[in-house]
């Protein structure tokens, strides 16, 4: 069961999540809002993928992430024990 960041209702329609089945990727954290999707890497904090078209990612979802970020971090540890954050690639 992938881990949910629990996300204000006035932010309806994004989601950050912490898939299963990630164990071979770098640590990372998913938001998702409609058909837009970004991946930030949990060790450097930089985005993993290109820009996307269309998209642009909400400030108050950046601020979340952020005031969040050793609960992700506890979470991806948790959920891939071979693969923690603080390991070397």
């Amino acid at each position: 069961m992938p881990y949910s960041l629990p996300v204000p209702t006035s932010l309806a329609g994004w989601s950050v999540k912490i898939y299963d089945k990630e164990v071979r990727e770098s640590p990372h954290v998913t938001v998702i809002c409609g058909e837009c999707t970004w991946r930030f890497n949990l060790r450097t904090k930089r985005s993993m993928d290109p820009e996307q078209a269309g998209c642009k990612l909400h400030k108050r979802i950046e601020k979340l992430i952020s005031a969040n970020w050793a609960l992700l971090i506890k979470k991806w540890d948790e959920k891939y024990p071979d693969n923690k954050v603080a390991s070397k690639e």
